[in-house]
């Protein structure tokens, strides 16, 4: 269910694929302030996609969250199909999925569980495969495929457990959920974790996640007695 593979093309302004030329891009889905943007669109052949519009001026982190959209392939994370440039934006395309944050009111107990476990299996495969923290677990980097599989993205803040420096969490901090962020990274003189205890960031922000979601499942079965 995993694979790794290391042959990614850069993307960088004026070099533009016709492979989504014909892409045609639907609904807006979502709108950060960062600049990104989130569409529905459907291939030339007819299949249904999504595309995550940049801004120009950001290719070292598309070409990052593309490179890791690629290299480490697993059922829970957001499947990767192409990257180009197209009228001076930056399309990162991958499978159709949905932001979770628009499907919350619909989701049953069985399916936040199910979800969780999907990020969980994911979690697991970055860490133990991918020696990699994600680094910013938290609902917006989550998707929903159409089959109803969680899938986790945002894979721009993503690198090996001995990158994760100071210097590198900073690069990545407008990016990252704040709320989500451990208390150690906020101590004066944080340094970088040991490659053993790479995962805890992630593990944190996992736990943060979860607590959201209590209140959709305290009538689910035994949970409320576990409580």
């Amino acid at each position: 269910h995993w694979e790794e593979d290391f042959s990614v093309p850069k993307v960088t302004m004026g070099s533009e694929s016709s492979a989504l030329r014909s892409c045609t891009l639907e609904e807006r889905l979502l709108s950060l302030p960062s600049g990104l943007s989130m569409y529905s669109a459907l291939l030339q052949d007819g299949k249904p996609a999504s595309v995550f519009v940049y801004k120009q001026g950001n290719e070292d982190k598309v070409n990052k969250a593309a490179k890791h959209l690629k290299t480490l392939r697993h059922p829970s994370l957001l499947r990767f199909l192409s990257c180009t440039v197209q009228a001076g934006e930056i399309h990162l395309v991958t499978e159709r999925v949905r932001p979770l944050d628009l499907l919350l009111d619909s989701l049953s107990p069985e399916e936040v569980c199910a979800g969780l476990y999907d990020v969980l299996q994911a979690l697991v495969f970055l860490h133990e495969r991918g020696k990699s923290s994600h680094n910013n677990v938290c609902m917006s980097s989550v998707f929903v495929s159409e089959d109803g599989h969680w899938k986790l993205g945002g894979m721009e803040t993503v690198c090996k457990f001995s990158e994760a420096t100071p210097e590198f969490l900073s690069s990545i901090r407008t990016v990252r959920e704040q709320s989500a962020v451990p208390p150690e990274e906020k101590v004066e003189g944080f340094k970088t974790l040991p490659d053993n205890f790479g995962h805890s960031r992630d593990a944190f922000s996992f736990g943060l996640m979860v607590e959201t979601f209590i209140p959709l499942l305290t009538d689910y079965g035994e949970f409320n007695n576990v409580l």
